[in-house]
């Protein structure tokens, strides 16, 4: 005889046949929930300066992983744990390789060439195809609609980060390349990765549990931005393309949205949308001028009073931060009458002797700054940009951006230093001129990157 608690149980168990479900189902849940807290931890010890211990979680779990894929017996599940590999398998090459040798913008595609071959890899070793991954004819018109959502989710995703731009000026022959890296090493490959790979094997063993899934890691890899909003916006925008992708089979127009999200936001956005300011209550035109290195030319005009003379101010646009040029030419309303003037000669009876120049040191504010780089520059003396930098209106990351000066570019300290905490780690800030006479504020460095923006010049 059966009691009323076994014949519940019984009743359970031909309710779970009948639904096709295996017993292992959730041993699967609470690995793959493993997997994703492992990711989860590795990529917020990143985002906290601490890449070591980041690198050491990514590679446990790129290792776990693999084990579960060599031991396990289903099919779905190996595939699935296979694919899932390529996660940590991102972060370890981009903290791995000498990407500070090479200029930003071609970090994307150096860190992309071993991607490929991995994802070239894991499908083959799966057995996914390339119509399981999406690379397939589908109609082009819906493709076409669904890449136009680029420019409206670019444009939402640079309100949250408002990123330094990857060039100095907005032209077509600095962007065109950029713009066909970001499109094909970050667009293609990631949706290739994501939605292509990861997605569709993740889809036999989790069912509708895939999408969210692989949504959840593909926001997880983008903590390093620290940013709340800027997670749940990547999120929302993984389920979008997950849906879309499952709904028409294809990821081409996923590809070139992607690809145009990070165009908008790191080559255009941050031209169009940070509109240049007035230094220091000059009315300023600035046009790019036609030499090489995005020399730029300032026309800066002070109003005219009937009272007074009127003041043009000219400065040489050849000139370094040092040895600014800057002629001030008074034209008074009367021409005065010229005097004699006496001419005398001096005879010096001894060589004047060089007296040294002290070296200026960083101000106390500087060595109170504990969260960022230790300050190597100083209020008077001239600095270098180590990369291409944004002078922005305000010591802030999200301030209005003035202009973009690059690599190798002479300017000249002159106010400072401003220490300012932002998503818990503090960054330093100096308040810079530039040859044109543009002044603005500029960061010396990034401790979460381990890098400085300005060296001092000796």
């Amino acid at each position: 005889m059966f009691t009323h608690e076994q014949e519940r149980q019984t009743d359970r168990l031909k309710r779970l046949r009948s639904m096709h479900l295996p017993i292992h189902v959730s041993r699967t849940a609470w690995r793959t929930l493993g997997f994703l807290l492992l990711l989860t931890v590795a990529e917020l010890l990143v985002a906290i300066n601490q890449p070591l211990a980041g690198l050491i979680v990514h590679g446990a779990t790129l290792v776990a992983l693999l084990l579960q894929a060599a031991l396990i017996n289903q099919p779905e599940l190996r595939n699935f744990f296979l694919a899932l590999t390529l996660a940590p398998l991102i972060r370890l090459i981009s903290l791995l390789m000498p990407l500070k040798l090479f200029a930003t913008v071609y970090w994307y595609l150096i860190v992309a060439v071993p991607l490929f071959a991995a994802a070239f890899l894991a499908a083959r070793t799966a057995g996914i195809t390339r119509q399981m991954i999406g690379l397939v004819r589908s109609p082009l018109w819906p493709q076409l609609l669904i890449s136009l959502s680029g420019f409206a989710l670019g444009y939402v995703e640079y309100q949250i980060l408002r990123p330094a731009p990857l060039v100095s000026a907005l032209r077509l022959e600095l962007i065109w390349l950029p713009a066909l890296i970001l499109v094909v090493a970050t667009g293609f490959l990631e949706e290739l990765i994501f939605r292509g790979l990861m997605q569709s094997a993740a889809t036999p063993p989790l069912g509708h549990y895939a999408i969210p899934y692989i949504a959840a890691v593909f926001a997880v890899l983008h903590l390093s931005y620290r940013s709340a909003w800027d997670f749940l916006f990547v999120f929302g925008v993984a389920l979008l393309f997950g849906y879309l992708v499952q709904r028409t089979h294809s990821i081409l127009g996923v590809t070139l949205a992607h690809g145009l999200i990070n165009v908008m936001l790191y080559l255009i956005f941050p031209f169009i949308l940070a509109a240049p300011t007035t230094a220091q209550g000059l009315v300023s035109t600035v046009t790019p001028a036609p030499t090489a290195g995005n020399t730029l030319a300032v026309a800066a005009t002070l109003p005219a009073r009937s009272s007074t003379p009127t003041v043009r101010l000219e400065v040489s646009p050849t000139a370094s931060a040092a040895q600014l040029v800057a002629r001030a030419t008074l034209q008074p309303t009367s021409t005065p009458t010229p005097q004699p003037t006496p001419t005398f000669t001096l005879q010096p009876t001894s060589s004047p002797q060089a007296t040294p120049t002290p070296q200026p040191t960083p101000t106390s504010t500087a060595a109170a700054c504990a969260g960022a780089l230790p300050a190597r520059l100083a209020v008077g003396q001239p600095a270098e940009a180590v990369v291409g930098i944004n002078l922005r209106q305000e010591p802030d990351n999200k301030a209005r951006v003035i202009t973009v000066y690059e690599a190798g570019a002479r300017v000249a300290v002159v106010g400072g230093p401003e220490c300012v905490p932002s998503n818990g780690v503090d960054y330093l800030w100096w308040q810079v001129r530039l040859a044109d006479g543009t002044s603005g504020w500029s960061l010396e460095g990034s401790i979460v990157r381990n890098r400085y923006y300005l060296a001092p010049v000796p």
